[in-house]
């Protein structure tokens, strides 16, 4: 686990509630010790998520750490990447993020890490974030790319989606893209309820 939160320790600490147990567990701190080797941890892993926080700031410590390089190599290894949130955002090129603004108003965020094509709004299904993202796609601030809502994921092999899945009946993902008539265009992905 690696986190946009600033290693909060609720966000730590649920984790671990979460998953040890059922797997062996580890985090990358960045902020608070304990403090770990990132290519060694990083190295060991079969799947690495990242969760929610400030995109803007996650990607500033992984660049400054070197740990956008790590994930990519991770990525070529086979390892599996996850994220939510600003976790997933970080995946992709560019997202919609509250990040950048300190007043809580969406922005661009243009410089992710770049290991899926296009951009990426979590919290799709939230106010104002389908229209935020679908303006910006219009208006060339983002490229197109997939909107998701709160308890949906969608599975990614090889830079292609594979499925969608949801834990609640009304969820699922959007594809966004640039409409010349229209401005942008919103089509929903059918979902796999599991």
């Amino acid at each position: 686990m690696c986190t946009a939160s600033g290693d909060a320790e609720i966000y730590v600490h649920g984790f671990y509630d979460q998953f040890d147990g059922r797997c062996e567990v580890s985090h990358l701190s960045l902020f608070l010790p304990p403090f770990a080797d990132p290519a060694a941890l990083l190295a060991r892993q079969d799947l690495i998520y990242v969760g929610g926080g400030s995109a803007a700031n996650l990607l500033a410590v992984c660049r400054l750490h070197g740990i956008d390089g790590l994930l990519a190599d991770a990525l070529d290894r086979g390892t599996i990447l996850y994220g939510s949130s600003a976790g997933g955002i970080c995946w992709f090129e560019s997202g919609l993020t509250d990040s950048l603004s300190f007043d809580g108003s969406l922005r661009p965020l243009t410089n992710a890490l770049g290991l899926l094509t296009g951009s990426h709004a979590p919290h799709f299904d939230r106010p104002d974030r389908a229209d935020a993202y679908a303006t910006m796609i219009a208006a060339g601030q983002l490229a197109g790319g997939i909107g998701i809502d709160d308890f949906a994921a969608v599975h990614y092999v090889d830079g292609e989606i594979l499925q969608v899945v949801a834990t609640r009946p009304d969820a699922t993902a959007h594809l966004v893209a640039v409409d010349g008539r229209t401005g942008a265009v919103v089509t929903p992905l059918d979902a796999t309820l599991i």
